[in-house]
């Protein structure tokens, strides 16, 4: 082997290594929310709720029950921290225009106002996961 190819091979391995520890930082997963570096400040919003999906479940911090009803006033500011904790997921409110992007183990905020009286449905819109029973009541009184 000339030292040409040593040279060569050993920056190819440099490099692979470097991404392979990329993939595994990145990608090790347990997406989560820590209100002192990222996501939203409760305080600022009428209503805060942080929001995880796993399985075909959505989990609401505080709530016993998955996939629960979620009641606000109308009018109220609210803000969600979105975080996907298995497979891909999004959050969906269609008739208050919300609509999260589709996360695979990351986190996401999420910033409206509930201008709408009434019950609609939140909803992961991936795939066939709301047919199978990921969604739940979303009320504005």
């Amino acid at each position: 082997m000339n030292v040409f190819s040593t040279v060569t091979f050993k920056k190819v391995c440099a490099l692979t290594m470097a991404a392979s520890l990329m993939v595994t930082l990145v990608g090790c997963g347990d997406a989560e929310i820590d209100n002192d570096e990222d996501g939203l400040n409760p305080d600022d919003y009428d209503v805060y709720l942080e929001i995880e999906a796993q399985g075909r479940e959505f989990i609401v911090a505080g709530e016993e029950d998955d996939n629960p009803t979620i009641t606000v006033e109308e009018g109220d500011e609210i803000g969600v921290d979105f975080c996907v904790i298995d497979g891909n997921h999004d959050f969906v409110i269609d008739e208050l225009d919300v609509a999260s992007s589709e996360l695979i183990d990351a986190c996401e905020s999420i910033e409206f106002t509930a201008d709408e009286a009434g019950e609609f449905e939140y909803y992961c819109s991936v795939g066939n996961h709301r047919a199978n029973g990921m969604y739940g009541a979303f009320v504005v009184e």
